[in-house]
């Protein structure tokens, strides 16, 4: 994180700005009853940023809810808070600035949050903050999403809905709506690609570099049998087994190929070397090796980082959450979610964007902090527009399209056959969206802060209530295609508490029956970190 501007210039620096005053639509911090995040209308702004001369730095307007479940990730996501806790000096790694917030009938609006974001690279490059989705729309509220480019874009707000397909913003809002910084421009270093990729349904149309400019994934380190234990087996996927091992003295997860899944040891090495895969939320693979087998049959090897505590789903069996922990492992997964999905291009080198396509909770592993890990990438695969990727060779005929994850997160567009093969990178982003929102169902099922002193009910898997647990593709595509039924949310989450119904909106929107209206796993994350900073009563 940027150390930022020192004390004794924090005060030059903001006194020094001259403030133009100027009305727009929703300047968030004006209103006198601000610190309940209520806001009269019409709105009125005291002024804007004109000039900044700042080299290499980007200025967010913040404001966040207070909750005693105030998490300390909101802060340290948000840089270093100036000018009264109002603006944010946002880190190296997020260079937008976002807005949430909701309209109520009663012609106010609640702010739920705003600061710095770190993926916007599609549709974050406005300089206005305008929603770029359909707002979802409950019985007496409104909540809106937006992202812009430059410095304070986010002070003004407005509810006007652009299709993210090629708007055109009016002339006389841009003229008055545009902060901006004069920058003296060097050599920018980039340590990290954006962590939370604003993943947009519908993708740019523009043509993208093909793999053969771009610097192509390293082998991995070979491990030295020698210095490698192998022990128990501690679990299983499709094509590989997982074992306990220790290499050189550290505990590492080895996940062991037999002869005949060769091919699909290469793909899930090819994923794990992608550049810029190191992220806290997800694996390290540390090295790879061959063995011959106990029959006499040559085996393939993966040594990865290893997780103690167990998958999501045995954790969520013998644990009961509470509001802060619910809140720590759906940001941490949707935030490793969100840099799989992300297309990565730095220093000549490429990560394209990755698709999980077997998001389940046991295929999330529980960290020493609590937080979460996402791992298996059997099923994983490169996507760019309408190709995908095998091991850096396009899948011409799409045949790794056929394999699929585990049945009760399939969704429906992929039970019915019509997942939209000429935006493949998008569909495929938005199936592994619909597996996430089942996973925040399973979470917040478990979170006694959610059932207000009424019993915590037994973890059940998703849709083990409608069809039991020997559940049939024929019986769930009835189910979740053709009835477009999806797990019960329980009465108890059915209140006004700010909170509760942004959860509970955020996992509607994200199994939505129409993919291209799901959420994007970006958006997930700021609807999370909003929630976190927010009060259950």
């Amino acid at each position: 994180m940027d150390k930022g501007v020192g004390s004794s210039n924090k005060a030059a620096l903001f006194h020094s700005v001259p403030c133009v005053p100027i009305q727009r639509s929703v300047p968030f911090g004006d209103s006198p009853s601000s610190s309940t995040g209520r806001l009269s209308k019409p709105y009125h702004t005291r002024g804007s940023y004109a000039s900044l001369d700042v080299p290499e730095e980007i200025y967010c307007a913040f404001s966040k809810k207070e909750g005693k479940f105030r998490d300390k990730i909101t802060v340290e996501r948000s840089g270093e808070l100036l000018n009264g806790n109002t603006v944010a000096k946002c880190p190296t790694t997020h260079k937008f600035c976002y807005a949430i917030w909701q309209d109520y009938t009663d012609n106010a609006t609640v702010i739920v949050g705003q600061g710095c974001w770190s993926a916007g690279e599609f549709y974050c490059s406005k300089d206005t903050c305008f929603p770029t989705r359909k707002p979802k729309k409950d019985i007496n509220t409104t909540t809106h999403f937006c992202c812009c480019k430059g410095n304070m874009c986010n002070r003004n707000i407005s509810n006007m809905f652009f299709s993210s397909e090629g708007y055109k913003i009016p002339q006389n809002y841009a003229s008055v709506n545009r902060f901006k910084l004069t920058i003296s421009f060097g050599v920018i270093v980039l340590v990290l690609v954006p962590s939370l990729a604003f993943i947009i349904w519908r993708m740019r149309s523009s043509p993208k570099p093909g793999l053969d400019s771009m610097k192509l994934p390293s082998p991995p380190p070979t491990i030295n049998m020698d210095n490698l234990t192998i022990a128990e087996n501690i679990g299983r996927g499709q094509y590989g087994r997982v074992h306990l091992g220790t290499l050189l003295n550290q505990s590492v997860a080895v996940k062991l190929f037999s002869s005949q899944n060769y091919q699909n040891y290469l793909s899930e090495e090819y994923i794990y070397c992608l550049p810029f895969m190191d992220h806290p939320h997800l694996p390290k693979l540390i090295g790879a090796a061959k063995r011959i087998g106990p029959d006499e049959h040559p085996e393939y090897l993966l040594a990865i980082s290893y997780v103690p505590n167990g998958c999501l789903e045995d954790y969520l069996i013998n644990n009961i959450l509470d509001w802060k922990t619910l809140c720590k492992m759906a940001i941490s997964i949707a935030k490793g979610l969100a840099h799989l999905h992300s297309e990565i291009k730095m220093n000549g080198m490429l990560k394209m964007a990755v698709v999980h396509r077997d998001l389940s909770s046991k295929n999330i592993l529980i960290k020493a902090n609590g937080s979460c890990m996402l791992c298996d990438f059997e099923y994983a695969i490169c996507v760019c527009g309408s190709k995908c990727y095998l091991n850096g060779e396009q899948d011409v005929d799409s045949t790794s399209l056929k394999d699929v994850g585990t049945l009760q997160y399939m969704a429906p567009e992929v039970m019915n056959g019509a997942v939209n093969l000429k935006n493949l990178e998008s569909s495929l982003k938005q199936i592994d969206v619909y597996a996430l929102g089942l996973i925040l169902w399973e979470l917040a099922t478990r979170c006694s802060d959610l059932f207000q002193g009424m019993d915590v009910p037994k973890y059940q898997a998703p849709f083990v209530a409608e069809l039991g647990h020997h559940l049939s593709l024929e019986n769930l595509h009835h189910l979740v295609a053709i009835r477009k039924a999806r797990p019960v949310l329980p009465d108890p989450w059915n209140n006004t508490n700010q909170a509760i119904r942004l959860l509970k909106e955020t996992i509607e929107d994200c199994w939505d029956h129409d993919a291209e209206a799901s959420y994007q796993t970006g958006i997930v994350y700021a609807c999370l970190l909003a929630k976190s900073t927010n009060l259950i009563n």
